[in-house]
């Protein structure tokens, strides 16, 4: 999966991340998640502060997403081919705490070549936080 990470200066970065997967050897042939020619797993922009104790970003584009355990949100990294998702996301940082706001589409899988697209039966957002913990720490 080779990608291309351009930064803009401090406050403006592009992405892009090209993915292919091939599936030979499944009895009944692949599924639709284990085959794709080639597409974009990622592919966004993201303008924002940077800063050690505070900063905000906002992404808007396709992108991973992957929190907690994975079990409710995750790249899916079962099947042969990664889930993306389209839309935008808001990631903010105060001091030790981090906060995620987002609203997107999951893509939906075709095998072709660049022929995903968001799967408009499927609105997906919500906000999601952490902090480090303090187990362990003096």
């Amino acid at each position: 999966m080779p990608y291309f990470d351009l930064h803009y200066g401090k406050h403006v970065r592009s992405f892009v991340e090209i993915k292919s997967g091939l599936n030979s050897f499944r009895a009944g042939g692949p599924r639709p998640i284990d085959e794709k020619k080639l597409d974009f797993q990622a592919a966004f922009l993201e303008v924002g502060t940077a800063g050690e104790q505070k900063s905000i970003q906002l992404r808007v584009g396709r992108q991973e997403l992957e929190y907690g355990s994975g079990r409710l949100i995750d790249v899916r990294e079962g099947p042969n081919v990664r889930l993306s998702f389209d839309g935008f996301m808001v990631t903010s940082k105060i001091n030790s705490r981090e906060v995620d706001g987002f609203a997107l589409r999951p893509d939906l899988d075709n095998p072709g070549f660049f022929d995903n697209a968001p799967n408009h039966a499927v609105e997906f957002w919500g906000v999601y936080t952490c902090r480090p913990s303090a187990i362990g720490t003096t």
